[in-house]
């Protein structure tokens, strides 16, 4: 039974820097099945003094943010994302009220788990729920996160040639009503999410139907930085 410590594959930047993730498509991996090719998109972790909490921050291919995830490892639980923002693209009464900041805060005890001391190839999963007045808009939302730490592999290569050592792959998926959707990471320990697949779940009338993308390869940075510096 192997088992790994999961904070030590996500990336933890000291105060005052930021790790970056450029995501490239390098192609199909043997499970692609939605062949289209994946804009570029950056990835960026920084702590958070104000929250005490990782940020980890999602910008497109021209650096327009998308998504702040706040991350805190939490002693006898391991790592708790207890907040989620987004951006609501569609106008509507509710943007006029509240703005197209989409902010999602999890009750303390249901956040979305990520793992602590986990075996390798065994599935986990919890029941995040949101807190409906901590929330702007206040909602009320409850999901189930299953999730994998699936292979832990001695070395992993890039197609841009970089060799990292200790990577583990880690699929998620997450189910919020009819939405299902998630991914696979390569994370490389002491560095974070250094390759990305994603994968969705889609209703058809055929039956439940899952699309798996090509493989986003990053280019990673360790650069000066503080979270009040950047859009998160």
């Amino acid at each position: 039974m192997t088992q790994i410590r999961a904070f030590e594959y996500w990336p933890w930047p000291p105060l005052g820097r930021i790790a970056k993730f450029h995501y490239i498509d390098v192609g199909p991996e043997p499970d692609t099945n939605l062949n289209a090719p994946m804009p570029d998109m950056h990835s960026w972790f920084v702590w958070d003094e104000k929250s005490s909490s990782l940020l980890y921050v999602d910008y497109d291919k021209d650096m327009k943010w998308k998504d702040t995830w706040y991350v805190k490892q939490k002693l006898g639980y391991g790592l708790a994302e207890w907040r989620d923002d987004n951006i609501i693209e569609k106008q509507s009464i509710s943007t006029k009220i509240f703005g197209n900041r989409n902010k999602i805060v999890f009750q303390d005890k249901y956040p979305i788990w990520w793992g602590d001391v986990c075996e390798i190839g065994k599935q986990y999963e919890n029941k995040p729920k949101s807190d409906f007045f901590a929330c702007s808009p206040p909602q009320m939302l409850s999901g189930t996160q299953s999730f994998v730490y699936q292979e832990k592999l001695d070395t992993w290569s890039n197609k841009f040639g970089t060799t990292y050592k200790d990577v583990v792959t880690l699929i998620y998926q997450q189910a919020w009503g009819s939405k299902i959707g998630g991914a696979k990471y390569w994370m490389a320990k002491g560095v974070g999410p250094v390759a990305v697949q994603w994968i969705s779940t889609v209703k058809e009338a055929s039956g439940n139907k899952i699309y798996i993308t090509n493989r986003m390869d990053a280019k990673y940075k360790m650069e000066n930085g503080f979270a009040k510096d950047i859009q998160t």
